[in-house]
């Protein structure tokens, strides 16, 4: 399958994770377009002085 990031809902995020400032976050493949352990891939833009706290994704 191929997709086109540019194509790609872009969402407006704050704070994820106990992390500082806002920035995007663009949707390219979720759960539903793998048939492993992938979630999902995402591009992010992070600005700067931006930060997304510490976390993991487990089963990944």
């Amino acid at each position: 399958m191929i997709k086109n990031f540019l194509d790609a809902n872009k969402q407006t995020l704050a704070k994820s994770h106990d992390g500082t400032g806002q920035y995007d976050l663009y949707q390219i493949w979720s759960r539903a377009d793998f048939s492993c352990n992938v979630d999902f891939i995402d591009r992010v833009v992070l600005p700067p002085n931006s930060t997304v706290g510490y976390h993991k994704h487990s089963n990944n």
